[in-house]
């Protein structure tokens, strides 16, 4: 038996355990109208035969009905689609063909449309039905603001995690699993109160998501290491840093660029040029950023704190580096997982060790050791990163004048500097092409998003 074998399985019971828990749901919804008809039907059971009937049948009708359509309600939202404009195989072979390449090494299908939006985000978004038991139509959105600031490793590591969600590395229900965890963790916030079916959907909703949190840390994981394997490990662990810190400065680029202008009646005429600029004039804010470890996520959020995902890649590359076999064993203990083609762990695609070897609990324990550091590291990161994420909000107070944020404009746009987040080769954009890439002014995709009052709000959250 394969070391990572009894790990392995483990994870395929966690995936199975959620898929169960998923399909609670609907047993829920059914035994709420089983426990409103069956007291009616006992209560007219006592009424005489006559009477029975003609209550009967309007009285089971409508209470039937009321809470079917509750049901229907609390478990049925519009999805919105973000703005943004489509690009088709046509339009872009270069970008498609990496999508195509990144499906392949998650082992699934690719995305079946792509829209490039306003937002710095990257989200693959599936048109599920029954809270994700039964699957549809795949649509990529990718920001056009990280097509500006990456290269292609970034843009393969991005697409790649992204992709990795859908593979069935985990076992072969992993794909039904995390699309009905999207779709309850969509679903579920929005019941209404005042739902006759509500209450118990959402207390079901809790018991489910502590079923499916192991399950969904794994799978994260395992994304990470699909991403590291198909971009290399430099652009997986650069992505983990750039994208909250891509996201974090949009936000300050619309509240304190952006939002002054639009109210003082100047409508920029490159917005996404304007971002672009002010990345590369404020390196030092985009490295405090990136060391910034985020803040809370939302109760629903799959993904582990960024210092443990970088302490799994790097106790998965420290076994593969031992050559034993055992990079498979660890990350299965951060994230069990295996990528399409991985026999386990081995870099060359051979069959997992029979029995531990010294070479293999060495690499083991180096791993450990690795995760251990990073663990021990990350309080001194936080409270430094703390320190110096102060001194830029403080900054970030005293530019929100109009005039001050004109003047910085200004400055950035006369700034050659480099932008700080690793393009190691040419933009990502030149894989979509000049028409998309460069939108001119408010009729830019998703422009709605830089209206004042709502920075950087609308789009797709990120994922990754």
């Amino acid at each position: 038996m394969s070391v990572a074998t009894p790990r392995l399985a483990r994870v395929q019971k966690r995936v199975l355990a959620s898929a169960a828990a998923l399909a609670g749901f609907l047993i829920v919804a059914a035994a709420q109208l089983a426990l409103v008809v069956v007291p009616v039907l006992l209560l007219l059971s006592m009424l005489p035969g006559r009477t029975a009937l003609r209550l009967g049948v309007p009285v089971c009708i409508a209470t039937v009905g009321v809470m079917a359509y509750a049901t229907w309600r609390a478990l049925h939202t519009r999805r919105r689609e973000p703005i943004g404009i489509p690009v088709t195989r046509g339009d872009a072979p270069q970008l498609w063909a990496l999508l195509d390449g990144a499906a392949a090494a998650a082992g699934t299908r690719a995305p079946d449309r792509v829209t490039i939006v306003a937002d710095a985000a990257a989200k693959i978004i599936e048109r599920t039905h029954l809270l994700g038991l039964i699957g549809g139509r795949r649509d990529l959105y990718l920001g056009l603001p990280l097509l500006q600031a990456w290269d292609e490793a970034h843009l393969r590591a991005v697409a790649a995690h992204e992709l990795g969600h859908f593979s069935p590395g985990l076992g072969r229900l992993a794909p039904l699993a995390y699309r009905g965890r999207v779709a309850v963790a969509r679903t579920v916030p929005r019941i209404s109160p005042r739902n006759p079916a509500g209450q118990l959907l959402r207390a079901y909703a809790r018991f489910y998501r502590r079923v499916d949190a192991p399950f969904s840390r794994a799978q994260e994981l395992a994304a990470d290491r699909i991403a590291a394997e198909y971009a290399g490990r430099a652009g997986a662990v650069a992505v983990l840093r750039d994208l909250p810190a891509l996201e974090a400065l949009q936000r300050i680029f619309h509240a304190e660029y952006l939002g002054p202008g639009w109210q003082a009646g100047h409508v920029p005429d490159d917005i996404f040029g304007g971002f672009l600029r002010v990345l590369a004039a404020r390196a030092n804010d985009v490295a405090v950023l990136r060391a910034r470890e985020p803040g809370a996520l939302p109760a629903w959020d799959t993904h582990p704190p960024v210092a443990d995902r970088l302490a799994a890649l790097t106790a998965h590359y420290a076994g593969i580096q031992a050559g034993s076999g055992a990079g498979g064993e660890a990350g299965l203990a951060a994230g069990p997982a295996t990528a399409p083609g991985d026999t386990g762990g081995s870099p060359t695609g051979a069959p997992a060790p029979q029995a531990a070897t010294p070479r293999a609990e060495a690499a083991a324990a180096q791993s450990e050791a690795a995760q251990s550091e990073a663990a021990q590291s990350r309080a001194a990161q936080t409270e430094t990163a703390q320190t110096d994420a102060a001194h830029a909000d403080a900054a970030h107070a005293d530019a929100a004048h109009a005039d001050a944020a004109q003047t910085d404009a200004a400055q950035a746009g006369s700034d050659q500097a480099e932008v700080p987040t690793a393009r190691a080769g040419e933009p990502a954009a030149d894989l979509v092409g000049a028409g998309v890439a460069a939108p001119a002014g408010p009729a830019a995709p998703g422009a709605p998003a830089a209206t004042p009052g709502d920075p950087g709000a609308a789009g797709p959250h990120r994922d990754a």
